[in-house]
């Protein structure tokens, strides 16, 4: 008697087929993580790109509670009645107060700096947003109730006219749009 034993194992043709479908698998598996980095590359470059949220809001509340606004050498210097909480950061109306913005180079990068100084208060400065390079407010047409358009340089020394417009301007480093808005003052 001659019994032969029959070993199990798999053929070659099996153990091709298996790393035939194995190497597939990783191709797929490597294709679906680069593309996830490709994408979240491109969501940080449009973050990147767009404005920071609320630095617009923050800029409209300083002017639109302005009484005066004063450029000189890249600072804006905006007095007015619109201070902001100390420890919360909200808008709190009716106290005098002066806001600084202006331009500074902290560890080598250009940041936009805010700081308010209310009378008998000690200043206190916040960083608003990094990669700044220039900020730039400029009055376009003070709208007083005598005459319909007037140029700033038209009114009296000291008045206070019912209303303006002001272009505010900041360019940033790239890739960012620069913004370029009017705002109507009061």
């Amino acid at each position: 008697m001659n019994v032969r034993t029959r070993q199990s194992g798999f053929t070659l043709v099996e153990i091709l087929a298996a790393t035939v479908l194995s190497a597939l698998l990783v191709v797929t598996l490597l294709m679906v993580v680069a593309s996830l980095g490709r994408e979240r590359t491109a969501i940080a470059k449009r973050a990147a790109a767009q404005t920071p949220p609320g630095l617009v809001d923050l800029l409209r509340w300083d002017l639109l509670s302005a009484r005066s606004v004063r450029t000189k050498d890249g600072v804006m210097t905006l007095t007015g009645f619109g201070s902001l909480d100390r420890r919360t950061l909200a808008p709190v109306s009716h106290r005098p107060v002066d806001v600084v913005y202006e331009v500074r180079e902290l560890g080598g990068e250009s940041w936009l700096v805010r700081r308010q100084v209310e009378k008998g208060q000690r200043p206190v400065a916040e960083l608003v947003c990094a990669g700044v390079r220039a900020i730039k407010a400029a009055p376009l047409a003070v709208i007083d109730s005598a005459t319909p358009t007037t140029k700033p340089a038209d009114l009296p020394p000291g008045a206070v006219p019912m209303s303006a417009e002001v272009r505010l301007q900041i360019s940033f480093d790239p890739p960012r749009q620069p913004i370029d808005e009017v705002v109507v003052l009061r």
